[in-house]
C-alpha cells in the first residue's frame, strides 16, 4: 500500500479515490477564524482538502483564546487569520493553508470576484446584510456557500448552492438481479440447473439468484406470466421455494425466501430518474452543460434504445452460499451484461458530446462506470437562494406549523435573524456589553416581534426564556457546541465538494439546551 493510501485507508473505503481526488482539489474559504469556523476547518483539513484560506481582518483577543483550541495566550494582540492558519497547517502536511488580512465586508462589496477561485465559501459570523450579497455573487458563479453560526448553546447552518447533483449517493439498495426480467445469458444459465437431479451437496450449492430465478418461472407459467405482486403472493412464492428445499439445512434456499420481498418486484425506472429525464437541463443539452446532465442524457437515451425501457446493469453480485464455480460464473454473466449497457451508453455519450462540440473522451472512462453502475440513485437538488428565503415572503402557515412543534428549534433561527437586525440597527451585537444585557433584552424583543410581524405571526411564537438566552451569553462561543458543530457542517462540505451521499437541504438548528437537532427547508 502506498504512503498516501495508508494515511487516508479509512476514509477511503467511504468515497474512495475519485472522492479524495476531489477533496485533494478542494480549495475552501473562511470567513472569520471563529472557534466553529476553525473546528469545522480542521475535519476538512484531516481528510486532505487541497487549501484553506482564512480571511479575517481581527486580532486575537482573550476571550478567542478561552473558546477557539487553534489559539493560544501568547497569540493575544496578534492577527487571528495567521495565529489560526499557523497552527490548522500543523495537522496536515499534504494542504495549503494561506490568510488574508483584509477589511472582510469592504472585500464583499466592492471586490467580490475574490471568492471565483473557491470551491466552498463558509460564512462564519457574518452579518445578514453582507451575507446576503455574499450569497448573490457565489449563487451567480456556482460556488456553494454554507453560512454558519454559533452562539451559547445555539448552533446553525444554511447551504445555499444553485444545484448540487449525486452521482454515489452510496444507497444500501444497489443490488440489481433482474429477477423478474433476466437477460438471455442469465436465462440461458439458470435453465441450465436441473435441480431435481442433483445430488444433496450441489443442491445445497445452488446460487440462490438460480433458485429464485427457476421459482419464478414457474409461478409466472401459472400465474399468466406475471410475477408476484401482492404480499400474499409473495408468500406463495416463499412456499414454492420451501417446497423446491430438500431439507431446512439448505441455507441457500433460505436466502432466497428472504430475497424475495426484497428482490420480486418489477424492474423499472426509478421515480426521481424519470424526473430527472424530465428535466430541461437533461433535454436541453448546450456545449455549457455540466457532465452530470450530458450523462444524464444519454442515460435516457440508452434506456429508449439499448436498455429496453430499462437502467444499465449495475453488476454488483451479493455474497450467497453457492459453491465458488457456480458463483463466479454467476458473477461474470452480470459483469458481462454490465460491460455490453456500459460500452452502449458510452457510444451514446460520445455522440452527443460530439453534437456539442465538446472532445469525446471529455469525461473521464472512471467517472462513466461510476455513473453506469449508480444509475439508479441519481439525484439533483436544486437549493433555494439566501435572496429568496430572506427578502421573498416565506411559506408562513408552514413556519406556524413549525413554531408550534415544541420537540423542534426554529425559534432559535428566527432569533438567528432578530440578532443580525439588532446588529443592523445598533452596530452590536445583544448581551456583549455587561452593563446592557438587560436593555438589549427588551431591544432583542422588539427586533424579534418586528420580523414576526411581517411574516403576520405574533411574538408568542417565540420563548421569551430563548431570547433571555441569546443575550445572556453574549453571542460568545462555547468550545463544545463548535465542536459538535464543526463536525457536523464539515460532513455536509464533505458531500458538497465530493458529490457523494445525500447533502442536507437547507438548514440545520441545533440545541445544546436540549441536545437536540432540527432541520428545514426553508
Amino acid at each position: 500500500m502506498d504512503p498516501k493510501s495508508q494515511k487516508y485507508d479509512r476514509q477511503l473505503r467511504l468515497w474512495h479515490n475519485n472522492g479524495q481526488a476531489a477533496l485533494e482539489n478542494a480549495k475552501v474559504c473562511l470567513i472569520h477564524g471563529t472557534a466553529t469556523g476553525t473546528e469545522l476547518l480542521k475535519n476538512l483539513i484531516l481528510p486532505g482538502i487541497g487549501s484553506f484560506t482564512i480571511l479575517d481582518n481581527k486580532t486575537v483577543e482573550s476571550a478567542d483564546v478561552g473558546s477557539n483550541f487553534f489559539l493560544e495566550m501568547s497569540n493575544v494582540n496578534q492577527s487571528r487569520a495567521q495565529a489560526v492558519t499557523q497552527h490548522l497547517k500543523e495537522l496536515n502536511s499534504d494542504v495549503e493553508g494561506f490568510h488574508v488580512e483584509e477589511d472582510i465586508y469592504s472585500l464583499i462589496e466592492h471586490r467580490p470576484e475574490f471568492f471565483k477561485q473557491f470551491s466552498v465559501v463558509i460564512a462564519s459570523e457574518v452579518p445578514e446584510k453582507y451575507v446576503i450579497k455574499l450569497s448573490e455573487f457565489c449563487w451567480g458563479e456556482d460556488i456553494a456557500l454554507v453560512v454558519v453560526r454559533s452562539f451559547g448553546y445555539m448552533g446553525y447552518f444554511r447551504i445555499a448552492v444553485p444545484e448540487h447533483t449525486v452521482i454515489e449517493a452510496h444507497s444500501e439498495n444497489i443490488v440489481d438481479l433482474r429477477i423478474d426480467c433476466p437477460f438471455p445469458a442469465l436465462q440461458e444459465y439458470f435453465k441450465s440447473f436441473e435441480l431435481e437431479s442433483m445430488n444433496n451437496m450441489d443442491h445445497g450449492n445452488v446460487p440462490y439468484v438460480v433458485v429464485l430465478l427457476q421459482a419464478l418461472e414457474k409461478w409466472k407459467s401459472e400465474h399468466d406470466g406475471k410475477i408476484p405482486s401482492s404480499y400474499a403472493e409473495k408468500n406463495e412464492l416463499k412456499k414454492l421455494i420451501r417446497q423446491m428445499s430438500r431439507s431446512y439445512d439448505e441455507e441457500n434456499f433460505e436466502e432466497a425466501i428472504n430475497m424475495v420481498l426484497r428482490v420480486c418486484n418489477e424492474t423499472g425506472i426509478p421515480a426521481g430518474v424519470q424526473t430527472l429525464f424530465a428535466s430541461s437541463a437533461c433535454n436541453e443539452i448546450t456545449n455549457q452543460s455540466s457532465d452530470f446532465w450530458i450523462l444524464v442524457r444519454a442515460l435516457k437515451e440508452f434506456v429508449n434504445n439499448e436498455g429496453n425501457g430499462l437502467l444499465p446493469v449495475s453488476a454488483t453480485l451479493p455474497d450467497m452460499k453457492s459453491d465458488t464455480e457456480s458463483y463466479i460464473t454467476l458473477q461474470n454473466i452480470y459483469r458481462q451484461k454490465a460491460r455490453e449497457d456500459l460500452l452502449a451508453l458510452k457510444h451514446r455519450l460520445e455522440n452527443l458530446l460530439t453534437s456539442v462540440n465538446r472532445s469525446a473522451d471529455s469525461i473521464a472512462e472512471e467517472q462513466i462506470e461510476v455513473f453506469c453502475k449508480n444509475a439508479a440513485f441519481l439525484k439533483a437538488f436544486q437549493y433555494r437562494s439566501l435572496i429568496e428565503e430572506y427578502q421573498n415572503n416565506p411559506n408562513t402557515k408552514q413556519i406556524r406549523k413549525w413554531l408550534e412543534d415544541e420537540t423542534g428549534n426554529l425559534p432559535f433561527y428566527v432569533i438567528v435573524r432578530a440578532v443580525d437586525r439588532f446588529y443592523e440597527s445598533y452596530k452590536r451585537y445583544p448581551g456583549q456589553e455587561d452593563d446592557t444585557v438587560e436593555d438589549d433584552i427588551k431591544l432583542l424583543k422588539e427586533s424579534t416581534a418586528s420580523l414576526l410581524n411581517e411574516w403576520g405571526l405574533s411574538l408568542d411564537s417565540i420563548s421569551e426564556n430563548d431570547i433571555h438566552e441569546v443575550c445572556r451569553t453574549g453571542l460568545a462561543e462555547l468550545p463544545s457546541v463548535a465542536a459538535l458543530l464543526g463536525g457536523i457542517v464539515s460532513q455536509e462540505v464533505i458531500k458538497l465538494i465530493t458529490r457523494q451521499y445525500v447533502p442536507l437541504s437547507n438548514t440545520c438548528v441545533y440545541n445544546g439546551i436540549k441536545a437536540t437537532i432540527s432541520t428545514y427547508e426553508l
